[in-house]
């Protein structure tokens, strides 16, 4: 807005900012979740969304014995090397999994990150048969995560919730008896109040 020889945001913005902080991530309800996920896993959580092909961080909240990562709200990820991308991946089509493929490759971040896209796609297979993703050390060496994706009502997936840990306690019983339970609740909350957000 004009203000003589100045300018200045007006108002609008507050309506623009109260769209997006609604409509991208549910901000509130995702928040609550995700800080309660912490709170009782005592893990690191995050919830991220897909934009452009990449992973975004959204929300990140840390448990009593949280390791600290490089993520932070803002950043991008490579979506085939996260457990978060991963489970937003396993519910797209595979000719939008080729394209986000095309666009961005599948860069090597660790000895254990999936480089060729036959077995993203066998990944993918795997994450959609169980129900949730896995970071099986491919983004960062020591680190293991369990990714699950969130439905949302006006499109495919409003995002997907993680919880990372040490690979020595995110063991696959755990993962498979503890954490895929606890996701998974935390994940219906949101998209059950997402409908009426």
């Amino acid at each position: 807005m004009k203000n003589g020889y100045t300018y200045s945001l007006s108002l609008r913005f507050l309506d623009i900012a109260e769209y997006v902080k609604n409509e991208v991530a549910k901000h509130d309800i995702v928040e609550d979740e995700v800080n309660s996920l912490a709170v009782d896993t005592g893990e690191l959580v995050h919830f991220g969304a897909e934009e452009a092909g990449q992973v975004v961080y959204i929300s990140k909240a840390r448990g009593d014995a949280a390791v600290e990562t490089v993520s932070s709200i803002g950043k991008r990820m490579p979506m085939h090397s996260t457990s978060l991308g991963k489970a937003i991946l396993a519910e797209l089509s595979p000719e939008q999994v080729e394209q986000i493929i095309e666009r961005h490759g599948l860069p090597k971040r660790t000895e254990a990150t999936i480089t060729h896209a036959d077995d993203l796609h066998e990944e993918l297979a795997k994450t959609r048969q169980r129900g949730y993703a896995i970071d099986d050390e491919e983004n960062i060496p020591g680190v293991r995560c369990i990714g699950m994706a969130i439905a949302a009502p006006d499109t495919d997936v409003l995002g997907a919730l993680s919880i990372s840990g040490p690979s020595q306690r995110m063991t696959d019983e755990r993962i498979e008896n503890d954490l895929s339970g606890v996701i998974a609740q935390a994940a219906n909350v949101i998209e059950v109040n997402s409908m009426y957000s």
